[in-house]
């Protein structure tokens, strides 16, 4: 079988040189081809992100409810302390303890807070206000979890309601800058390839080292400008963003 390379125990240094320059003008005058990324591998990929974080948020809801937040803690007494005690108390396993501290000085500001495994060892560990660590009464309180979820919900409640009221009608059109040198070769039709899997192309332009896309909605070309702004093209990085609709 004739191999696809060439020999190199028989060139002479010259012939060695013409090889090299060769390739390099074969590789020069290749176009990188760009992998088109479908509409539904984003919209797989965004919906794993939001089941990832929807998971951890159901984690730290539950281990939420099974801490309680020590108040009127010693300021010597350390986390073996707290979970000595809790441990030594009868109301359940201790899964960590967390000394609040100062983050300059590094002391103690006599609160922490306690996890158990189970949410009835929060129950249990009220009756512990009163009695003392380290010589100093201390009070056992919840952790505030269900205030804080409420917090959270209502934060959302409002993000949705602005997104919600936002007008679908906005400026559609983006730019792409950097499109010299190494990129000089992208055109419209590697440009299209590009930003079409974001939404429906209206039109698509390349003037002077600048592309231009417009999209048919508005939402469709910031979802563009948020992921594909700084993204690496033959290690050079690309300059995305909204295009004013006077110009070009």
């Amino acid at each position: 079988m004739e191999s696809n390379y060439p020999n190199l125990d028989e060139m002479d240094i010259e012939e060695f040189e013409e090889c090299i320059d060769k390739n390099r003008r074969k590789r020069s005058r290749t176009p990188m081809q760009i992998k088109k990324i479908s509409p539904r591998a984003i919209e797989i990929d965004d919906l794993e992100k939001r089941l990832d974080l929807a998971k951890r948020q159901a984690e730290e809801a539950q281990r939420d409810d099974c801490t309680v937040l020590v108040v009127k803690l010693h300021i010597k007494a350390d986390e073996y302390d707290v979970y000595r005690f809790f441990s030594t108390a009868g109301v359940g396993k201790v899964r960590d303890v967390k000394v609040i501290r100062d983050t300059k000085t590094g002391k103690s500001k006599g609160v922490a807070y306690v996890e158990f495994y189970t949410p009835d060892s929060v129950l249990k560990s009220m009756t512990l206000s009163g009695q003392m660590i380290n010589g100093q009464v201390i009070s056992v309180q919840p952790s505030q979890a269900e205030k804080n979820r409420a917090a959270a919900a209502t934060r959302l409640a409002k993000t949705a309601e602005q997104q919600l009221s936002t007008p679908k009608v906005g400026p559609n059109k983006i730019f792409i800058a950097s499109l010299k040198d190494e990129l000089s070769y992208i055109g419209v039709r590697e440009l299209r390839q590009l930003f079409s899997p974001f939404g429906e192309i209206d039109n698509v332009k390349v003037n002077k080292g600048i592309g231009y896309v417009q999209y048919r909605n508005c939402k469709d070309a910031n979802e563009a400008v948020t992921k594909m702004d700084g993204m690496k093209i033959k290690n050079k990085r690309i300059k995305v963003g909204m295009a004013d609709t006077k110009t070009n």
